[in-house]
Protein backbone atom coordinates (compact mmCIF):
# COMPACT_ATOMS: atom_id res chain seq x y z
CA UNK A 1 0.00 0.00 0.00
CA UNK A 2 1.70 3.02 -1.21
CA UNK A 3 0.97 6.89 0.04
CA UNK A 4 1.83 9.81 -1.74
CA UNK A 5 4.60 11.85 0.06
CA UNK A 6 2.13 15.17 -0.17
CA UNK A 7 -0.62 13.32 1.44
CA UNK A 8 1.54 12.25 4.09
CA UNK A 9 2.84 15.48 4.61
CA UNK A 10 -0.66 16.86 4.37
CA UNK A 11 -1.99 14.28 7.08
CA UNK A 12 0.86 14.40 9.65
CA UNK A 13 1.75 18.23 9.54
CA UNK A 14 0.97 18.60 13.23
CA UNK A 15 1.50 15.17 14.38
CA UNK A 16 4.05 15.78 16.55
CA UNK A 17 2.69 18.51 18.38
CA UNK A 18 -0.31 16.77 19.43
CA UNK A 19 0.25 14.52 22.32
CA UNK A 20 -2.14 14.71 25.01
CA UNK A 21 -1.63 12.12 27.31
CA UNK A 22 -3.07 8.85 28.70
CA UNK A 23 -4.95 8.01 32.20
CA UNK A 24 -3.39 4.28 33.16
CA UNK A 25 -4.60 1.88 35.11
CA UNK A 26 -1.83 0.41 36.99
CA UNK A 27 -1.24 -1.56 40.39
CA UNK A 28 -0.47 1.58 42.35
CA UNK A 29 -4.28 2.64 41.32
CA UNK A 30 -6.03 -0.76 41.49
CA UNK A 31 -7.37 -1.18 44.83
CA UNK A 32 -7.14 2.78 45.58
CA UNK A 33 -8.58 3.95 49.21
CA UNK A 34 -11.85 3.90 50.59
CA UNK A 35 -12.15 7.80 51.52
CA UNK A 36 -10.51 10.97 50.86
CA UNK A 37 -6.90 11.21 49.90
CA UNK A 38 -5.51 15.45 51.43
CA UNK A 39 -1.96 14.91 51.41
CA UNK A 40 0.94 13.32 49.36
CA UNK A 41 4.73 13.10 49.81
CA UNK A 42 7.85 11.14 48.00
CA UNK A 43 9.37 9.45 51.01
CA UNK A 44 12.82 7.11 50.63
CA UNK A 45 12.00 4.52 53.83
CA UNK A 46 15.68 3.05 53.55
CA UNK A 47 17.33 6.82 53.56
CA UNK A 48 20.63 5.84 51.68
CA UNK A 49 19.75 2.13 51.01
CA UNK A 50 18.49 0.77 47.99
CA UNK A 51 15.08 1.58 47.80
CA UNK A 52 14.15 5.48 46.19
CA UNK A 53 11.51 7.14 47.02
CA UNK A 54 8.23 6.19 46.84
CA UNK A 55 4.73 7.96 47.43
CA UNK A 56 3.04 8.58 50.57
CA UNK A 57 -0.69 9.38 51.10
CA UNK A 58 -2.60 10.72 53.97
CA UNK A 59 -6.03 11.99 54.58
CA UNK A 60 -9.27 10.51 56.13
CA UNK A 61 -9.28 6.91 54.54
CA UNK A 62 -9.79 3.50 57.12
CA UNK A 63 -8.69 0.94 54.39
CA UNK A 64 -7.37 -0.01 51.06
CA UNK A 65 -9.26 -2.97 49.30
CA UNK A 66 -10.66 -4.03 52.71
CA UNK A 67 -7.38 -4.49 54.15
CA UNK A 68 -6.79 -1.58 57.10
CA UNK A 69 -4.83 1.88 56.21
CA UNK A 70 -5.25 4.26 59.02
CA UNK A 71 -5.75 7.56 57.46
CA UNK A 72 -1.50 7.25 56.42
CA UNK A 73 0.08 4.99 53.84
CA UNK A 74 2.80 4.55 51.66
CA UNK A 75 3.46 2.63 48.14
CA UNK A 76 5.84 -0.09 48.50
CA UNK A 77 5.77 -1.44 45.02
CA UNK A 78 2.85 -3.82 45.02
CA UNK A 79 0.67 -2.41 47.37
CA UNK A 80 -0.30 0.86 49.63
CA UNK A 81 0.82 0.02 53.22
CA UNK A 82 0.47 1.06 56.61
CA UNK A 83 2.92 3.24 58.57
CA UNK A 84 3.59 2.54 62.51
CA UNK A 85 -0.42 2.69 63.96
CA UNK A 86 -1.37 5.49 61.46
CA UNK A 87 -3.55 8.34 63.31
CA UNK A 88 -7.17 8.06 65.18
CA UNK A 89 -8.57 10.32 63.28
CA UNK A 90 -7.76 12.41 59.36
CA UNK A 91 -4.48 13.66 58.30
CA UNK A 92 -4.60 16.56 56.25
CA UNK A 93 -0.93 16.86 54.90
CA UNK A 94 2.49 15.10 54.84
CA UNK A 95 5.87 16.84 53.97
CA UNK A 96 9.28 15.88 53.93
CA UNK A 97 12.34 17.73 55.04
CA UNK A 98 15.71 17.88 53.21
CA UNK A 99 17.21 14.97 55.83
CA UNK A 100 14.25 12.80 54.92
CA UNK A 101 11.75 13.23 58.09
CA UNK A 102 8.89 12.18 57.66
CA UNK A 103 6.27 14.80 59.08
CA UNK A 104 2.08 13.89 58.77
CA UNK A 105 0.14 17.04 59.95
CA UNK A 106 -4.34 17.36 61.11
CA UNK A 107 -6.66 16.89 63.37
CA UNK A 108 -5.57 14.22 65.45
CA UNK A 109 -4.80 13.44 68.74
CA UNK A 110 -3.21 9.84 69.07
CA UNK A 111 -1.18 6.97 66.97
CA UNK A 112 -2.17 3.86 68.71
CA UNK A 113 -1.67 5.11 72.31
CA UNK A 114 1.37 7.71 71.95
CA UNK A 115 -0.34 11.41 72.26
CA UNK A 116 0.89 13.16 68.75
CA UNK A 117 -1.54 16.46 68.66
CA UNK A 118 -2.21 17.01 65.41
CA UNK A 119 1.53 16.88 64.46
CA UNK A 120 3.97 13.49 64.14
CA UNK A 121 7.12 12.42 62.71
CA UNK A 122 7.97 9.07 61.73
CA UNK A 123 11.01 7.32 63.38
CA UNK A 124 10.70 3.97 61.05
CA UNK A 125 8.51 2.32 63.14
CA UNK A 126 6.78 4.46 65.09
CA UNK A 127 4.83 7.82 64.91
CA UNK A 128 6.89 10.40 67.40
CA UNK A 129 5.13 13.76 68.81
CA UNK A 130 6.77 17.04 67.92
CA UNK A 131 7.23 18.89 71.30
CA UNK A 132 3.87 18.48 72.84
CA UNK A 133 2.04 19.65 69.21
CA UNK A 134 -0.62 21.84 68.41
CA UNK A 135 -4.18 22.87 70.09
CA UNK A 136 -6.25 22.94 66.69
CA UNK A 137 -5.79 21.52 63.09
CA UNK A 138 -2.42 21.77 61.01
CA UNK A 139 -3.10 22.41 57.38
CA UNK A 140 0.34 23.12 56.41
CA UNK A 141 4.18 21.88 56.87
CA UNK A 142 7.44 22.64 55.33
CA UNK A 143 10.48 22.70 56.68
CA UNK A 144 14.35 24.83 55.32
CA UNK A 145 17.27 23.89 54.72
CA UNK A 146 18.96 24.49 58.33
CA UNK A 147 16.28 21.79 59.97
CA UNK A 148 13.62 24.26 61.34
CA UNK A 149 9.84 22.67 60.51
CA UNK A 150 7.16 25.01 59.83
CA UNK A 151 3.42 24.77 60.58
CA UNK A 152 0.00 26.83 60.10
CA UNK A 153 -3.19 26.05 60.21
CA UNK A 154 -6.30 27.42 62.67
CA UNK A 155 -4.47 26.68 66.06
CA UNK A 156 -3.77 29.35 68.48
CA UNK A 157 -1.27 27.01 70.49
CA UNK A 158 2.09 25.53 69.82
CA UNK A 159 4.12 23.95 72.28
CA UNK A 160 3.99 27.13 74.71
CA UNK A 161 4.13 29.35 71.54
CA UNK A 162 0.53 31.49 71.72
CA UNK A 163 -1.74 33.27 69.32
CA UNK A 164 -0.20 32.37 66.70
CA UNK A 165 -1.55 30.24 63.22
CA UNK A 166 1.79 29.26 61.86
CA UNK A 167 4.70 28.04 64.54
CA UNK A 168 8.50 27.07 63.94
CA UNK A 169 9.89 23.88 65.28
CA UNK A 170 13.77 24.41 66.59
CA UNK A 171 15.68 22.32 68.67
CA UNK A 172 12.86 20.53 69.85
CA UNK A 173 10.48 23.39 70.97
CA UNK A 174 7.79 25.42 69.28
CA UNK A 175 7.98 29.75 68.75
CA UNK A 176 6.18 32.18 67.26
CA UNK A 177 7.91 32.95 63.99
CA UNK A 178 9.42 36.70 64.09
CA UNK A 179 7.89 36.53 67.71
CA UNK A 180 4.32 37.79 66.66
CA UNK A 181 1.54 36.29 65.56
CA UNK A 182 -0.77 35.66 62.53
CA UNK A 183 -4.46 37.03 63.06
CA UNK A 184 -6.10 34.64 60.90
CA UNK A 185 -5.74 30.93 59.27
CA UNK A 186 -2.78 29.70 57.15
CA UNK A 187 -3.85 27.43 54.63
CA UNK A 188 -0.37 26.80 52.59
CA UNK A 189 3.39 27.12 53.59
CA UNK A 190 6.43 26.84 51.07
CA UNK A 191 9.83 27.17 51.39
CA UNK A 192 12.66 28.49 49.03
CA UNK A 193 15.92 27.22 49.02
CA UNK A 194 17.35 29.84 50.35
CA UNK A 195 15.44 29.20 53.85
CA UNK A 196 12.74 31.92 52.79
CA UNK A 197 8.87 30.86 54.36
CA UNK A 198 6.12 31.57 52.24
CA UNK A 199 2.88 31.48 53.73
CA UNK A 200 -0.83 31.89 52.16
CA UNK A 201 -4.06 32.05 53.89
CA UNK A 202 -7.36 34.53 54.81
CA UNK A 203 -4.88 36.44 57.31
CA UNK A 204 -4.51 40.60 57.48
CA UNK A 205 -1.62 40.83 59.69
CA UNK A 206 1.52 38.27 59.87
CA UNK A 207 3.52 39.91 63.05
CA UNK A 208 3.93 43.36 62.68
CA UNK A 209 3.64 43.53 58.93
CA UNK A 210 0.40 44.20 56.40
CA UNK A 211 0.53 41.11 54.64
CA UNK A 212 -2.77 40.90 53.12
CA UNK A 213 -3.05 37.19 52.21
CA UNK A 214 0.53 36.56 51.66
CA UNK A 215 3.83 36.85 53.50
CA UNK A 216 7.42 35.75 53.71
CA UNK A 217 9.58 34.94 56.07
CA UNK A 218 12.95 35.44 56.23
CA UNK A 219 14.53 34.12 60.00
CA UNK A 220 13.59 37.57 61.13
CA UNK A 221 10.87 39.14 60.06
CA UNK A 222 7.97 38.66 58.35
CA UNK A 223 7.32 40.90 54.92
CA UNK A 224 5.14 41.15 51.53
CA UNK A 225 5.74 39.16 48.80
CA UNK A 226 5.43 41.72 45.93
CA UNK A 227 3.26 44.15 47.24
CA UNK A 228 -0.51 42.92 48.79
CA UNK A 229 -3.07 41.33 47.56
CA UNK A 230 -6.29 43.72 46.87
CA UNK A 231 -9.90 42.18 46.53
CA UNK A 232 -8.69 38.85 47.74
CA UNK A 233 -10.37 36.57 50.35
CA UNK A 234 -7.64 34.04 50.89
CA UNK A 235 -4.34 32.50 49.34
CA UNK A 236 -5.03 28.89 49.32
CA UNK A 237 -1.58 26.89 47.53
CA UNK A 238 1.44 28.30 46.89
CA UNK A 239 4.10 26.74 44.65
CA UNK A 240 7.50 27.42 43.89
CA UNK A 241 8.62 26.50 40.18
CA UNK A 242 11.91 25.07 39.20
CA UNK A 243 12.98 28.40 38.08
CA UNK A 244 12.18 30.29 41.37
CA UNK A 245 8.93 31.52 40.35
CA UNK A 246 6.32 31.53 42.71
CA UNK A 247 2.60 30.48 41.90
CA UNK A 248 -0.33 31.17 44.07
CA UNK A 249 -4.03 30.62 43.61
CA UNK A 250 -7.15 31.65 45.98
CA UNK A 251 -9.73 33.39 45.94
CA UNK A 252 -8.95 37.09 44.69
CA UNK A 253 -8.89 39.28 41.00
CA UNK A 254 -5.60 41.36 41.60
CA UNK A 255 -2.18 41.20 42.76
CA UNK A 256 -0.46 44.42 43.56
CA UNK A 257 -2.83 46.09 40.79
CA UNK A 258 -2.29 43.44 38.20
CA UNK A 259 -5.91 41.96 37.18
CA UNK A 260 -5.77 37.88 38.01
CA UNK A 261 -8.16 35.74 38.03
CA UNK A 262 -7.49 33.57 41.27
CA UNK A 263 -4.54 31.98 39.88
CA UNK A 264 -1.22 34.62 39.44
CA UNK A 265 2.58 34.00 39.33
CA UNK A 266 5.92 36.25 40.42
CA UNK A 267 9.22 36.12 38.75
CA UNK A 268 10.68 37.67 41.77
CA UNK A 269 10.14 41.32 40.47
CA UNK A 270 6.75 41.53 39.81
CA UNK A 271 3.51 39.57 39.35
CA UNK A 272 1.79 38.25 35.98
CA UNK A 273 -1.81 37.19 35.24
CA UNK A 274 -2.27 33.47 34.29
CA UNK A 275 -3.92 33.45 31.06
CA UNK A 276 -7.88 33.90 31.78
CA UNK A 277 -7.42 32.27 35.29
CA UNK A 278 -9.66 30.02 37.07
CA UNK A 279 -13.54 30.55 38.52
CA UNK A 280 -12.11 28.75 41.80
CA UNK A 281 -9.15 28.10 43.91
CA UNK A 282 -6.74 25.63 42.63
CA UNK A 283 -5.91 22.93 44.96
CA UNK A 284 -2.81 21.89 44.23
CA UNK A 285 -0.10 21.90 41.56
CA UNK A 286 2.76 20.11 39.92
CA UNK A 287 5.18 20.20 37.77
CA UNK A 288 6.04 17.34 35.25
CA UNK A 289 8.58 17.21 32.16
CA UNK A 290 8.62 21.11 32.56
CA UNK A 291 5.15 21.05 32.54
CA UNK A 292 3.11 22.70 35.10
CA UNK A 293 -0.42 21.24 36.17
CA UNK A 294 -3.16 22.18 38.66
CA UNK A 295 -5.50 20.38 40.57
CA UNK A 296 -9.39 20.90 40.83
CA UNK A 297 -9.57 24.62 39.08
CA UNK A 298 -12.43 25.47 36.96
CA UNK A 299 -11.50 26.68 34.07
CA UNK A 300 -13.17 30.39 33.70
CA UNK A 301 -12.42 30.90 29.93
CA UNK A 302 -14.85 27.87 29.32
CA UNK A 303 -17.00 27.42 32.42
CA UNK A 304 -16.86 24.27 32.45
CA UNK A 305 -15.15 21.97 35.44
CA UNK A 306 -11.92 20.64 34.86
CA UNK A 307 -10.03 18.62 37.68
CA UNK A 308 -6.97 18.62 36.06
CA UNK A 309 -5.50 21.48 33.68
CA UNK A 310 -2.34 22.00 32.62
CA UNK A 311 -0.50 25.40 31.14
CA UNK A 312 1.08 26.09 27.94
CA UNK A 313 2.75 29.07 28.97
CA UNK A 314 -0.28 31.50 27.30
CA UNK A 315 -3.12 29.62 28.06
CA UNK A 316 -4.79 26.65 30.85
CA UNK A 317 -6.33 23.72 29.23
CA UNK A 318 -7.88 20.69 30.36
CA UNK A 319 -6.29 17.11 31.07
CA UNK A 320 -9.58 15.04 32.61
CA UNK A 321 -12.33 15.67 34.48
CA UNK A 322 -13.38 13.33 37.49
CA UNK A 323 -16.65 13.16 39.30
CA UNK A 324 -15.57 14.55 42.45
CA UNK A 325 -12.76 16.77 44.08
CA UNK A 326 -8.83 16.46 43.07
CA UNK A 327 -6.98 17.37 46.30
CA UNK A 328 -3.71 16.36 45.77
CA UNK A 329 -0.64 16.38 42.39
CA UNK A 330 2.18 14.51 42.90
CA UNK A 331 5.15 14.27 39.80
CA UNK A 332 6.54 10.78 40.44
CA UNK A 333 10.23 9.84 39.73
CA UNK A 334 8.85 7.74 36.85
CA UNK A 335 8.00 10.51 35.21
CA UNK A 336 3.70 10.44 35.88
CA UNK A 337 1.37 11.93 37.76
CA UNK A 338 -0.65 10.85 40.76
CA UNK A 339 -4.09 12.80 41.27
CA UNK A 340 -5.99 12.20 44.25
CA UNK A 341 -8.69 13.32 46.51
CA UNK A 342 -12.50 12.20 46.45
CA UNK A 343 -13.51 10.24 43.26
CA UNK A 344 -14.54 7.08 41.87
CA UNK A 345 -13.93 7.98 38.23
CA UNK A 346 -11.73 9.73 36.56
CA UNK A 347 -11.20 10.56 32.68
CA UNK A 348 -14.16 7.83 32.26
CA UNK A 349 -12.05 5.13 33.58
CA UNK A 350 -13.09 3.86 37.03
CA UNK A 351 -10.29 5.00 40.29
CA UNK A 352 -10.91 4.97 43.82
CA UNK A 353 -9.45 8.11 44.94
CA UNK A 354 -6.37 7.54 43.33
CA UNK A 355 -5.70 8.02 39.53
CA UNK A 356 -2.12 8.31 37.15
CA UNK A 357 -1.60 10.32 34.41
CA UNK A 358 0.77 9.60 31.88
CA UNK A 359 1.96 12.75 29.71
CA UNK A 360 3.04 13.36 26.93
CA UNK A 361 2.12 10.80 23.43
CA UNK A 362 1.16 7.16 24.59
CA UNK A 363 2.07 5.74 20.89
CA UNK A 364 5.42 6.21 18.82
CA UNK A 365 5.97 8.92 16.58
CA UNK A 366 5.82 9.18 12.73
CA UNK A 367 8.99 8.47 11.82
CA UNK A 368 8.83 4.46 12.14
CA UNK A 369 12.05 4.19 10.43
CA UNK A 370 13.96 6.55 12.80
CA UNK A 371 15.36 7.78 9.86
CA UNK A 372 15.12 11.45 11.19
CA UNK A 373 13.06 12.10 7.71
CA UNK A 374 9.04 12.81 8.76
CA UNK A 375 6.54 12.59 7.41
CA UNK A 376 7.61 10.12 4.13
CA UNK A 377 6.71 7.38 2.55
CA UNK A 378 8.96 5.40 3.62
CA UNK A 379 7.47 5.72 7.45
CA UNK A 380 4.23 4.38 5.70
CA UNK A 381 5.58 1.51 3.74
CA UNK A 382 8.14 0.00 6.73
CA UNK A 383 5.40 0.14 8.86
CA UNK A 384 3.81 -2.40 6.98
CA UNK A 385 6.77 -4.58 5.92
CA UNK A 386 7.16 -5.14 9.77
CA UNK A 387 3.60 -5.74 10.50
CA UNK A 388 3.56 -8.25 7.78
CA UNK A 389 6.61 -10.19 9.27
CA UNK A 390 9.55 -8.17 7.45
CA UNK A 391 12.40 -7.33 9.39
CA UNK A 392 13.65 -3.34 10.07
CA UNK A 393 17.03 -3.06 12.08
CA UNK A 394 16.75 0.80 12.38
CA UNK A 395 12.42 0.81 12.72
CA UNK A 396 10.19 0.59 16.29
CA UNK A 397 8.08 -2.58 17.08
CA UNK A 398 4.69 -2.62 15.77
CA UNK A 399 2.95 -2.55 19.18
CA UNK A 400 2.47 1.32 18.43
CA UNK A 401 0.71 2.37 20.95
CA UNK A 402 2.45 0.31 23.37
CA UNK A 403 0.05 -0.66 24.83
CA UNK A 404 1.55 -4.52 25.30
CA UNK A 405 -0.88 -6.38 22.54
CA UNK A 406 0.16 -6.71 19.00
CA UNK A 407 -0.34 -7.48 16.31
CA UNK A 408 -3.67 -6.04 16.51
CA UNK A 409 -5.83 -3.84 14.47
CA UNK A 410 -5.83 -0.84 17.02
CA UNK A 411 -2.14 -0.14 16.60
CA UNK A 412 -3.23 0.45 12.73
CA UNK A 413 -5.79 2.79 13.39
CA UNK A 414 -4.04 4.55 16.13
CA UNK A 415 -0.90 4.94 13.73
CA UNK A 416 -3.39 6.49 11.15
CA UNK A 417 -5.02 8.34 13.33
CA UNK A 418 -1.50 9.98 14.52
CA UNK A 419 -0.42 10.70 10.92
CA UNK A 420 -3.54 12.46 10.38
CA UNK A 421 -3.00 15.05 12.75
CA UNK A 422 -4.84 12.60 16.01
CA UNK A 423 -4.04 11.87 19.35
CA UNK A 424 -2.97 8.84 20.73
CA UNK A 425 -5.78 7.56 23.04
Amino acid sequence: MKYSAALVLTLASSAFAQCAGTWVQSPMTATGVNRRVLGTALWDPDGNGPLGRTPVIVGDFENTGGQPLSRVGMWNGSAWVNLGAGFDTFAQCVHVTASNQLIVGGWFSFSGTTSVNRIARFDGTNWQPLGTGMNSVVFAITSTPNGAIYAGGWFTQAGSAFNSRVAQFVNNQWFVPGGQPSNDWVWDLTARPNGVVIAGGAFRFMGSANTFRLAQFNGVNWSQVGGSLTNGLEVYETFLMPNGDLIISGNFTEVNGVAALNVARFDGTQWHAMGAGFQTSARDFAVVDGVLYAANARLSNSGLGANVVKWDGSTWTEVGVANGTVFELLALPSGELLVAGDFTQFAGQPYTRIALFRPGCACDDIDFNNNGVFPEDQDVIDFFNVLSGASCDTCNDIDFNNNGVFPEDQDVIDFFNVLSGGTCP
